[in-house]
């Protein structure tokens, strides 16, 4: 095995993805939905697959990498809020009788932006990409599936905490706020449950398709960097059998 620097075939792909479900989450947080009597907030069904992409994502390509998809999602999702915000307030003829319904949609953009998102999902995040990237050194690469869980166990009861309190205060009654909680959690760990066996075929795919996986052995899991520094690669031969 040799440490290089080369070009991915699926990064860019995998990021695109993980802007995808951003933006989907960003739409869908406050539609209300109900499962029996439980109140359940729309974006529930998205947010199990933040944690697939990102567990896949530090896993392959490891946590600098990984840090660049989320501050670069981030911008999009505040790019996206700005330019709707803007068109949504633009002027309407007399025959346009819908407008109220985007400003119901839209008009909570820029708190879920900035509360949910620089918050809450920056805690979850980067809580899960570090304990991956530091479970997988301890573990030598193996028993992703088994890391992805408790990594994503840990980031998601972080992001549901503070998402459920910054994002639903003020819109839905405080003790149904603290009754989504647990749910919401449940949902998360249950689908992520169902989900972990696909991850852990399409990582070991990603691996052998790329030829390399990332270690993060001297990485600098500050939050606030963008760039990459001492970025460890490991390639392996076309007969290499893969962790």
């Amino acid at each position: 095995m040799t440490k290089t620097k080369f070009s991915y075939k699926y990064f860019a792909p995998l990021a695109m993805l993980y802007m995808v479900v951003a933006l989907c989450d960003v739409l869908s947080i406050y539609r209300i939905t109900n499962i029996g009597s439980v109140t359940i907030a729309g974006g529930i069904y998205v947010l199990p697959f933040y944690y697939f992409l990102e567990d896949v994502i530090t896993e392959v390509y490891g946590y600098q990498r990984f840090r660049q998809v989320v501050w670069t999602m981030l911008f999009g999702c505040f790019l996206f809020a700005v330019i709707m915000t803007i068109i949504v307030h633009l002027p309407s003829p007399k025959f346009w009788h819908h407008q109220g319904a985007y400003d119901y949609v839209f008009s909570h953009l820029f708190r879920i932006t900035f509360g949910g998102g620089c918050i809450a999902i920056l805690s979850g995040a980067f809580v899960n990409s570090f304990v991956v990237s530091k479970w997988k050194i301890l573990t030598r690469g193996k028993y992703f599936w088994l890391r992805s869980l408790g990594s994503s166990a840990i980031g998601q009861a972080i992001q549901n905490v503070i998402g459920c309190l910054i994002l639903y205060t003020g819109v839905l009654p405080f003790e149904k706020v603290l009754g989504m909680i647990l749910p919401l959690y449940s949902i998360q760990l249950g689908v992520e449950i169902l989900i972990i066996l696909p991850g852990a075929i399409l990582v070991k795919f990603l691996k052998k398709a790329e030829g390399c996986e990332a270690y993060d052995y001297h990485t600098n899991f500050n939050p606030f960097k963008y760039n990459l520094e001492n970025e460890e690669i490991v390639q392996y031969a076309s007969d290499t059998t893969l962790p």
